[in-house]
C-alpha cells in the first residue's frame, strides 16, 4: 500500500501533560515495516511549563543498534 502511515490517530494525546521532576527521560517506539519506506515526522507531546530547549528525536536500527538518524529541536 502506498500514502502516510502513522502510529498514532490525530486523536491520540496524552491525557495529562505536566512535569515538575527536570529529570531527562529517553522512551522509544519499536516497529516493523512490511515495505520499505521514509519516516517524515516525529510526533512530540511536552509540558506547557517545559523549557523548549534540549529535546531529540533519534531513530536506531533494532537489529544492530546503531543510529541511523536524529534531530534536536
Amino acid at each position: 500500500s502506498s500514502g502516510s502511515v502513522s502510529l498514532f490517530s490525530s486523536a491520540d494525546v496524552p491525557a495529562s501533560v505536566t512535569t515538575t521532576d527536570n529529570v531527562l527521560y529517553s522512551l522509544g517506539t519499536r516497529f516493523t515495516t512490511t515495505a520499505a519506506g521514509v519516516i517524515t515526522s516525529v510526533r512530540f507531546c511536552k509540558a506547557t511549563n517545559e523549557p523548549g530547549v534540549g529535546h531529540a528525536a533519534k531513530i536506531y536500527d533494532w537489529t544492530t543498534g546503531n543510529l541511523l538518524s536524529s534531530v534536536s529541536f
